[in-house]
């Protein structure tokens, strides 16, 4: 996962497959990593990832969680780092997508990890590598024991 203490930044579809038993080494990857950052307290996300994740879980990945499963869920990320955006954000992001040819939720979701201070970024959407002072990864870049 990472031998420094950096903060790591997490999007929804990585969290989503962490809850969803059918997505097979992926599930067992993210839940591994997940189990990481909890442990680390290395975790970092958006107000944003959160709302995507309850949207993931609630109508896509796992209909099957009723309301109060999904709200207790998402209560417990809220002892991560969570980044709560503000107006000049979408500006820089804007920005930040035009510098690294991304789209613009793609740039916003940088610009969040960027806010908290994070060093990696965990995606399955972002192409890897580094992404001006972000590394972006992907689950296959683990190890599952």
């Amino acid at each position: 996962m990472s031998n420094s203490k950096a903060r790591q930044f997490v999007d929804a579809s990585i969290l989503a497959y962490a809850f969803d038993v059918s997505m097979g080494d992926k599930h067992k990857q993210a839940k591994s990593l997940l189990s990481y950052l909890w442990h680390s307290r290395q975790g970092a996300l958006s107000l944003g990832v959160l709302e995507n994740l309850a949207q993931i879980l609630a109508e896509k990945a796992n209909p099957s969680l009723n309301v109060l499963e999904l709200s207790s869920l998402i209560q417990d990320f809220s002892h991560w780092r969570i980044y709560r955006p503000v107006a000049s954000d979408i500006s820089s992001a804007l920005e930040l997508g035009k510098r690294q040819q991304l789209n613009f939720a793609e740039a916003y979701l940088l610009q969040a990890a960027k806010q908290l201070g994070c060093q990696i970024f965990w995606s399955e959407t972002i192409p890897t590598g580094l992404r001006e002072s972000l590394e972006v990864r992907s689950l296959q870049s683990l190890e599952v024991s």
